[in-house]
Order: C-alpha cells, then structure tokens, then sequence
C-alpha cells in the first residue's frame, strides 16, 4: 500500500494541530500547547485515504537550534520513505526569529523545501477574500522573499476541533 509522509511544522498555538486533526478527521492530535506532551515534542497518525496511508506528525517548532535539530531527526526516523508534503503553519507575519529557523529546518532536511513545502496561513478570517487573500500573500513574500518566494501560501480559519463547555452560553 502507497505512503505518503505530511510533516505539519508550527509554533506554538499557530493552529497546527487543529489543522492535523481536520486532515485526519478525528482530534488524536492535542490541541492545547500549555499542556506538557508525553516526553516529546511531536505527535504521529496514520489515516488510510482511498488506499493511500498518510503518515501524518505534528511538530512544534521551538527556538533552540539543538532542539530543533534533535525533533527534525526523530521526524525523519519516523519517515523512512522521505517527506511527501510539509505544511508550515503560520497564524501571523514571520518574525525575525521564525523566519531563521525555517531556513535552518530548510538546511537539515537538505532539499528544495519549496517544492515540498505549503505556507498554511491559519485563522485567517477572510480566506473566502481572494483580493485580501492575494494582498496577504504580497506582503508576505515581499518582507520575506527568501522563504515565501514561490512557495504556495493557503489561507484557512480553522477554528479548534474541539470546544471545552464552561457555561450555558458555550
């Protein structure tokens, strides 16, 4: 049976594990970043898709390059088969600092990240707005043409898979 490898890659609350958990139709993936994880920093699935297994993790991204380079190595352990797809989850413009550490997981991996790799633009709300869409996508790739350049940007509002009721109003 054919797998394909989807490597989600995000910071914190950027919306990567709401967007893994509607890939794979289900909420295995933890959506609160303020709960410790069990001893490591990504989670893995497997959906079965029309006779195709997905092998989808969910990695967040911290700003240490040590651990960076430790999470991507583990991913990698985990993908025999080399990386199909990469989705990098943004909810926001890149900072500085976010913008670096694309590059370096861009040189560990030792590919042409941009033809593997989607810029999923999270909680966006006017993603049905081609014309806000595209003008998002302009000043995107014009503050940082290194990593948006040429790079397909999907714009998505997706809102946590699951709701926790407090009160009656929820």
């Amino acid at each position: 049976m054919p797998k394909e490898n989807l490597l989600i890659i995000g910071f914190a609350n950027s919306g990567k594990s709401a967007l893994a958990n509607v890939i794979c139709n289900n909420e295995h993936f933890d959506e609160n970043e303020s709960e410790v994880r069990n001893s490591r920093d990504f989670q893995e699935y497997d959906i079965d898709l029309n006779g195709t297994i997905y092998h989808v993790v969910n990695i967040r991204v911290k700003l240490t390059e040590e651990e960076i380079l430790c999470k991507i190595g583990q991913v990698i352990y985990s993908m025999p088969e080399g990386i199909s797809q990469i989705l990098f989850v943004v909810d926001q413009r890149l900072t500085a600092e976010e913008i670096e550490i694309l590059s370096k997981i861009e040189e560990i991996l030792k590919i042409k990240i941009g033809k593997h790799t989607t810029i999923m633009r999270t909680k966006f709300n006017d993603f049905k707005s081609k014309g806000v869409c595209k003008k998002d996508k302009e000043e995107l790739r014009s503050l940082n043409k290194k990593i948006f350049n040429k790079k397909y940007i999907v714009h998505v509002d997706n809102p946590p898979t699951h709701i926790n009721v407090v009160d009656s109003d929820d």
